[in-house]
């Protein structure tokens, strides 16, 4: 018997791209990552990371918080932002070149999901919150 659970989650950091093509000499991103924890937690070490064509050289790329860099090794943009603080919005725009000789005109495009790192100290996904850790006969307190 197989039992199946469905269960909404929501994302702690939510990431939306918006990739557009202009010509079939140049590729535009535009990246929105919004925190949706409660603001007194942070975040850190956050990174983001976009998939884009293969062949995309000439980044230029730009940021409202943090920085981003393109990653040929990974055909990606990585985008890292050192510390998000909860309910707080960032974007992130980033034009590449392309060749002017294309593959067939056809062929489907290649999705990649876009990876999102990042750490909360002392939270945890069901929501509860560490305040302290007990240590034999002692408390210490955060």
């Amino acid at each position: 018997m197989t039992y199946r659970l469905s269960t909404q989650v929501k994302p702690l950091i939510w990431v939306e791209a918006q990739i557009e093509k202009h010509s079939r000499s140049r590729i535009e991103l535009m990246v929105k990552a919004r925190s949706q924890f409660k603001e007194r937690s942070t975040a850190t070490n956050v990174e983001i990371e976009v998939h884009v064509p293969s062949d995309a050289t000439n980044p230029n790329i730009r940021t409202s918080m943090g920085s981003a860099a393109y990653a040929p090794e990974r055909d990606a943009m990585v985008w890292k932002i050192k510390s998000f603080p909860g309910g707080k919005e960032y974007m992130c725009r980033a034009e590449f070149s392309l060749p002017s000789i294309t593959a067939e005109e056809g062929a489907p495009e290649k999705k990649a999901p876009i990876q999102v790192k990042f750490e909360i100290p002392y939270f945890t996904v069901s929501g509860i919150q560490v305040i302290g850790l007990l240590f034999a006969d002692t408390c210490q307190w955060f």
